[in-house]
């Protein structure tokens, strides 16, 4: 069995390509891709489109001085702390609650997600002229959708 002593030294260019490639191979590498682009695209799209949606004649229609002075400064804090409160209810669900560390983030993971999807219901909660309805959504949205950073 020439060439297939598992003793032998590797070079180091062989290892790199035998790791990358175990990597590429590795079915968990790709659920966590897809994982990070989805919270990543979402919170991008959020940061990026929220004050012109906010602003949308056909939607909400609030005054820009209104989305720049008060909406967005409370959605950010929002968006903060939901990321501080899903390290916090991670530890205490591992330390208190008896979780293992994997399990508490699944659930934390999990809870936020499922504060993330009524932001589905944004457009017609916007339509229906329902501006608390589409707060409360909206801020739900923000403690979701930078809560699931510390889980992953």
């Amino acid at each position: 069995m020439r060439g297939h002593d598992l003793s032998a030294p590797v070079p180091a260019g062989h290892r790199e390509a035998a790791s990358i490639g175990s990597l590429l191979a590795d079915h968990r590498f790709w659920l966590l891709a897809l994982g990070v682009s989805c919270i990543n695209g979402t919170i991008a799209l959020y940061r990026v489109w929220l004050p012109l949606a906010l602003q949308d004649k056909s939607g909400l229609a609030f005054s820009e001085s209104e989305v720049l002075s008060r909406i967005l400064p409370v959605y950010y804090l929002i968006n903060d702390a939901g990321c501080l409160a899903a390290g916090a209810a991670t530890v205490w669900l591992h330390s208190r609650a008896g979780q293992s560390v994997l399990n508490a983030r699944r659930w934390v993971f999990t809870v936020c997600a499922l504060l993330i999807v009524p932001s589905a219901l944004l457009p017609a909660l916007a339509r229906a002229e329902m501006s608390g309805a589409a707060r409360l959504v909206l801020l739900m949205t923000a403690a979701g959708t930078l809560g699931v950073f510390p889980c992953y």
